[in-house]
Formats: C-alpha cells, sequence, structure tokens
C-alpha cells in the first residue's frame, strides 16, 4: 500500500470529526419526528385492521331481534351498509398495510460489480480507507458510467428497525476527471456517513419519504381500481366516490407530515455532508475533497456532452470502445470554444508563500449552480469549501490518475462504454466496438461543421434564420453595387446585427417571464416585477407583455431583412463561380429543414407544457382530456407528415454523411410505429403517449443536429465565398464607408 495510498495529512485532532452539539440536536429533533410519524403511520394500520375485524365479527344478525331478522327494506340497507363497511375497512387497510411490504429497489443492472479477487488494489485500498476512517467495509464495490460516488442500498419499512446492506458505488466517469488523491478524499467522504452512522438517520429519513411519498403522489393497481369503479353506475360506484374523498384527506394529512419530517431533515442532511467532508479532509488534506468537487462538475457537463456525440455517431453504425476518452477530449473542446482554459480546474496558490488555505475554489455568488445533479441536496459548494478549511490541513498532492488504482482497466472502460449504449440506445450493440480515435474523428468532424467561428457570437444561436421569402429572394434582380458587396463582406457581421440579436434575445426572455405572470405560470415574490432597470406592478403584466410583442415583431422584420441582406450580398458575390449552385441549395435545404424543426419543436413544446400542467392530477377536467389528445394526435400527425415530405430530400454535402444520403433515413428510423390515433371517446394509453413521446424527442434531436450542421456549411460556403471576393475584387479607392448607404436604399 506503500505505492498507491496517499499519506493523510499530520496534526489533525483526534476529535475533529466528532459532530457538533447542533447535529446532535438536530438527530433527536428528527428522530422525534421519526417516531411520531411511525405511531402514526401503525395506528392507523391498527385502526383500519380493527375496523375490519369489528364489521366481520359484528354482522346485522348480532344487532337485530330475532323477530326481525327476516324481511323488510330496513334490514336490506343494514346488510348493504355492513358489506359496505367492510369493503371500506378492507380498502383502507389495504392502502396502508401495502407500505409495510413496498420495497425501493435500486437497479443494479447497469452497475458492474467488482471483485477482490480481480481488483486487489482497490480492495486494498478500501480496507486501509476504511480502517482510517473506522467505518464498516460495504458489502459490495461497483463501478457505473457516469460522474458519481455513492452508498446504495434497497430499503423498506422494516429498515426502520433493520439496518440495509450497504454497498459502494464509484462513477467511471468520476474515475477518469480525478487524481488519486481526490479519488480518496471522495471515498472516505462515503466512508464518513458510514462511520458516523449519519447515514443511518438519513436512511430512515429515506425509508418514510419513499413510504410517504408513495403514499401521497404515487398511483398504482389499488387506484386504478377506484377510480375504475368510480366510472360504474353511480348506485354500484357510490362507495367508490366515497372511498376516493376519505382517501384524498389522508393524503392531505399525510403530505402535511411530509413536509414537516423533510423540514427536519433539511439542515440536518446539511450538516451530514459537512461531517462527512471533515472526514474526507482527516485523510486527504483540506485540498483535495474541494478540488474534486470543482471537477466533477465540470466532469459531469463534458459526459453530458460526449454521450450526446456518441448517440450520434450510434446512428451510423460507430460505437466507441472507451466512452471516457471522449469524455476527456470533450474537456478540452469545452476549454478551447469558451476561451478558458482553467474551467473545471481548481485554483492553485499564485504565490511560493500562499496555501490552499488563501485560495477560494468556489465563488459565493454561483449558489446551487456549481453543485452536479447528483448532489443537488447537497450545501453550496463554496459552504462547504469554507468547512473544509475552517482549520486547515495541508496534504502531498498525488497527480496519478484515479485509474492507476484499478487493475485491467481497458477491459473495464469497454464494459463501461457498453453499459452506457444500454443506458442511451435501450440495447448493447453486438460485436467489437470500434478503436476510440476513429470514433473521435468522427466527432471532431462533427463538431467543426457545427462550431462557428467566434466572430457570430449569438447571431445563429438560438433563433430561426428569416426563410420563407427565400424564393422572392431567389428572383430578385436588384443590381448591387460592387463598392457595397466589398464593405458588407469586409464587416460582416456587422456589429448592428449583433445588437439586433442581443435586443431579440432579450425581448423573448421578458416575454417569456410576463407571459408566464399572465397565465399565472410564474409566481412572484411580491406584487412588483423588475423590468427595465424599474419596479413595475405585476397587474401591468398583460399591458407590459402588449408592449414587448409589438418591439418583438419590429425586430423579427428587422432580422428578416438582414437575413435577405446576406443572402442577396454573398449570392451576387458568388456569381459566376461553381460555389453558386451550392449556395443556393443550400439554402433551400435549410428552408425546408428549418420549416420541418420548427414545427416538431413546436409540438413536443405544446405537449411537455400540457403534460406539466397536469402532472400529478388525479382527475383531468374533461375539456384539458379533449386538449391532449387533440395535441397527441397532432405531434402524430407531424411527425408523419415530415418523414413523409423528407422521403425525396437530399442533404448537402456535411461532414459524415455519404453522398446523396437522404433527410428521411438521416433523422427517422427505417420502421415508425406510431399506432392509431386516439379516439375521441377512449382513453389515453401510457405505453401510446410513451412511444410517441420517444419518437417526437429522438426526432427534434436529429433534427437538430443536421439544422446546425446545415447551418455550419451555409457559413462556412459564405466565408469561401467572402474570401474569393476580396481577393479577386481591388477595393475601389474613393470608397467612403461613412458615406455608403444600405443595401437597397437609393
Amino acid at each position: 500500500m506503500a505505492d498507491i495510498y496517499p499519506e493523510a495529512p499530520v496534526g489533525v485532532p483526534d476529535d475533529f470529526t466528532k459532530p457538533s452539539k447542533s447535529y446532535g440536536r438536530g438527530v433527536n429533533f428528527l428522530l422525534l419526528g421519526l417516531l411520531g410519524f411511525l405511531l402514526l403511520y401503525m395506528g392507523l394500520v391498527a385502526l383500519t385492521a380493527w375496523g375490519l375485524y369489528f364489521f366481520i365479527t359484528h354482522s346485522p344478525d348480532t344487532w337485530l331481534e330475532p323477530q326481525t331478522r327476516r324481511g323488510g327494506r330496513g334490514n336490506t340497507a343494514l346488510w348493504g351498509l355492513w358489506a359496505g363497511g367492510i369493503l371500506a375497512m378492507g380498502i383502507l387497510f389495504i392502502f396502508f398495510f401495502k407500505g409495510l411490504f413496498k420495497r425501493q429497489k435500486t437497479d443494479w443492472s447497469h452497475f458492474l460489480e467488482l471483485k477482490s479477487q480481480d481488483q486487489p488494489r482497490l480492495f486494498a485500498f478500501i480496507d486501509r480507507l476504511c480502517q482510517e476512517t473506522q467505518a464498516p467495509k460495504p458489502q459490495k464495490v461497483y463501478l457505473s458510467h457516469d460522474v458519481n460516488a455513492a452508498v446504495i442500498y434497497n430499503t423498506s419499512l422494516l429498515n426502520l428497525f433493520i439496518a440495509p446492506k450497504k454497498n459502494l458505488l464509484i462513477g467511471a466517469g468520476l474515475v477518469e476527471a480525478i487524481n488519486l488523491r481526490e479519488f480518496q478524499a471522495v471515498l472516505a467522504h462515503e466512508f464518513g456517513h458510514f462511520s458516523q452512522k449519519s447515514l443511518a438517520f438519513g436512511n430512515y429519513v429515506y425509508v418514510v419519504n419513499k413510504i410517504l411519498g408513495d403514499m401521497i403522489y404515487g398511483r398504482d393497481a389499488f387506484d386504478r381500481f377506484l377510480l375504475h369503479w368510480s366510472g360504474w353506475d353511480i348506485r354500484i360506484s357510490f362507495p367508490a366516490w366515497g372511498l376516493r374523498g376519505v382517501i384524498w384527506g389522508l393524503r392531505l394529512g399525510l403530505g402535511g407530515v411530509y413536509k414537516g419530517i423533510n423540514l427536519l431533515n433539511l439542515s440536518l442532511s446539511r450538516q451530514m455532508e459537512f461531517n462527512a467532508d471533515d472526514v474526507a479532509v482527516s485523510v486527504a488534506g483540506s485540498d483535495a475533497i474541494v478540488d474534486s468537487l470543482c471537477k466533477t462538475h465540470f466532469a459531469d457537463e463534458c459526459q453530458n456532452a460526449a454521450a450526446e456525440m456518441l448517440i450520434t455517431a450510434a446512428d451510423h453504425s460507430l460505437f466507441t470502445k472507451d466512452f471516457y476518452h471522449h469524455q476527456s477530449m470533450m474537456a478540452l473542446h469545452i476549454r478551447k470554444v469558451t476561451e478558458t482554459e482553467t474551467r473545471g480546474v481548481p485554483k492553485k496558490p499564485s504565490e511560493p508563500a500562499q496555501s490552499g488555505k488563501d485560495v477560494r475554489v468556489f465563488d459565493p455568488t454561483e449558489g446551487v449552480q456549481g453543485i452536479p445533479k447528483m448532489w443537488l441536496s447537497h450545501p453550496p459548494n463554496h459552504e462547504r469549501e469554507a468547512n473544509a478549511k475552517r482549520l486547515y490541513f495541508p496534504a502531498v498532492t498525488d497527480e496519478r490518475s484515479a485509474w492507476y488504482i484499478l487493475d485491467n482497466c481497458e477491459n473495464l472502460r469497454e464494459q463501461m462504454s457498453r453499459i452506457f449504449y444500454r443506458l442511451a440506445l435501450g440495447k448493447e450493440p453486438t460485436g467489437e466496438l470500434a478503436d476510440a480515435i476513429l470514433v473521435q474523428d468522427f466527432i471532431a468532424k462533427e463538431i467543426s461543421e457545427r462550431t462557428y467561428d467566434p466572430k457570430y457570437g449569438i447571431i445563429y444561436d438560438s433563433r430561426w434564420v428569416g426563410l420563407e421569402k427565400l424564393a422572392e429572394w431567389e428572383g430578385d434582380k436588384e443590381v448591387i453595387d460592387s463598392e457595397k458587396v466589398h464593405e458588407y463582406l469586409t464587416k460582416h457581421p456587422a456589429e448592428s446585427l449583433k445588437k439586433l440579436v442581443a435586443k431579440w434575445v432579450q425581448l423573448r426572455d421578458e416575454a417569456d417571464l410576463f407571459e408566464g405572470l399572465v397565465s399565472k405560470r410564474y409566481k412572484p415574490k411580491g406584487k412588483t416585477v423588475e423590468f427595465r432597470g424599474e419596479q413595475r406592478n405585476t397587474k401591468d403584466s398583460k399591458k407590459i407583455l402588449d408592449q414587448i410583442e409589438t418591439e418583438f415583431k419590429e425586430v423579427l422584420e428587422k432580422l428578416a431583412e438582414t437575413d435577405r441582406e446576406v443572402f442577396l450580398i454573398h449570392h451576387h458575390a458568388a456569381a459566376g463561380t461553381s460555389w453558386l449552385d451550392d449556395l443556393e441549395n443550400r439554402y433551400r435545404f435549410h428552408a425546408k429543414l428549418q420549416e420541418w424543426f420548427k414545427k416538431l419543436t413546436g409540438q413536443k413544446g405544446s405537449l411537455e407544457s400540457m403534460l406539466q400542467a397536469i402532472q400529478g392530477t388525479e382527475q383531468i377536467p374533461e375539456a384539458d382530456f379533449k386538449h391532449l389528445k387533440n395535441i397527441l394526435n397532432g405531434a402524430r400527425e407531424a411527425i408523419l407528415e415530415v418523414r413523409e415530405a423528407t422521403f425525396s430530400v437530399i442533404c448537402p454535402p456535411l461532414a459524415n454523411l455519404n453522398p446523396e444520403t437522404s433527410l428521411q433515413s438521416l433523422v427517422f428510423d427505417e420502421v415508425l410505429d406510431l399506432g392509431e390515433p386516439l379516439d375521441k371517446k377512449s382513453g389515453i394509453d401510457g405505453p401510446w403517449i410513451g412511444n410517441l413521446y420517444t419518437a417526437l424527442e429522438k426526432t427534434d434531436t436529429r433534427l437538430r443536429r443536421v439544422h446546425f450542421k446545415s447551418l455550419g456549411g451555409i457559413l462556412s460556403l459564405q466565408e469561401g465565398i467572402a474570401k474569393n471576393w476580396l481577393t479577386t475584387h481591388v477595393k475601389p479607392p474613393d470608397l467612403n464607408p461613412e458615406t455608403t448607404p444600405p443595401l437597397g436604399s437609393s
């Protein structure tokens, strides 16, 4: 272990990892809350069980006098009430009792179990770390494909009494991003939860939350039965309506308990993370856990970007054997395009006399933005850094990659790549995977075509190019002065265009805000909202929205005119060259592509908004139900229309595409089965919606790819046309930019 285990820092006090008094108080309050929940829950189970027993053992025969036990409508009603009581108590008993046996199982299928005989160095490392942190050893160790580290286990209500068996999960994406010292700190953090038993309380809260969450928000066969029953004839279904009302009230009350327990857990969970960080500091020093937080946030961003590119490569039957090579290469690309070479690189002392104590890696103004998705419930990173450095313990950095601790890394990377494809595509690729260098070449070409010259700024990042009147532009016989062409190409894109697009972005964001206020999608904290540096009453939202929409329309008109100028100038400059036909063909293709992309994007947005609006709604109003059906049928019809329209459309020359590739083959799968349209009278089938949304999502992603490749091809071609024009046409000596009128003026 001397070679692979970084030594602990010196001078760490023995009581450094001891929980604070405030933590102890938080634990006591939380335990009281959990005890109260347990008593309430078991009381409800016992009450409904007693009620069921009472009705079963007390039939009307035990109530009525012998002479009145036969005949009469009154007796029939009593027997009906008795039967209804048994049914009601039985259903309520099931509603509560089933929670005792609900198990929250982790899906282990996308994890790779690591064995001690295959990974002796890793397990020796873990054994040494458990010894130093006084933590019990994990039952099993798993490797996942993502940027992660966690303790994982299955749970049920029984785990309020019996501790679950805990396993350690290590993300290969995390291993790719950090060094050996940081790896030591991350694992020590996880073992900190083991050693201080803070995870036991977290586990209790987790179990309770799962049970309550399932009862309050979950819907299963039990709820479907009640819903189906309440749809029968009212003479038969009236008990179901009553039971649904009772269960609604119970869920409302349990919802209060749910919020109360989570409120108690909030501050405690933050302290749990601070305590676990203390354990990491005690074995790895103050810097390592902070630096790992910085690196993992960026690594998560890089892995997501690499995954998107690898899914695109998979559409071309190209599958990599090393996912993590592309994660690291994506880090280089992101740093280059954002012009931030230190992105994801922790700050270090700038002067010899300084130490890590004098450095702050995280900016307090970032808030929760610096927290990876998997740690959103943790304290902000700047608070964790302040805690880790409140007493500073330096430690020698070990810059060796965390992969150093693992054996047979090449095979592990390939296995995790296959697991990534299983999760992303729903199946593993068959046969041998491609060399990562070959796949990275594909990705590099893809990125190059979709990465525009920085001079364009945000001009083409977030808006549609105004090509609705392209046919008119092509027929425009306007004579353009060569001086204007030369001046335009020299300064393109002009600062005025950049400012116009910036104004467009501002108006778009303002319109979203005030449209949300008008539709009550957004709820302001007070009675006023800031608008262009002034506080405006929310009652004026509709008036302000109208003003924004008027300005927005004016800006769109100016942008459309600018797009026309760009086309006409480059069209004129390409006249008489082999580039002219290519320019026209690319613009025609992009106009059609943009029309279809816009159409499906609109359908997807409408569907997502509607699904979000009805989320958690037990009973959808009839009007909303009909509207949802119309949206779903409209989305289905739109996909089929676009698929049919793209059949004969051939893509222009683009990177990674074979010549004469049809747009349909690029965007749609060979088989597209969306089922029959939803009938006006029938219900909505969940799998039908899932199938439609998957098709819509996949089509949207692929159209987006082709859209930005096509746009990149146009910009690249126009740059070639401009360069050729400026080198073959001498600038007139009398050109005066200050007096040159704009295109189209007289």
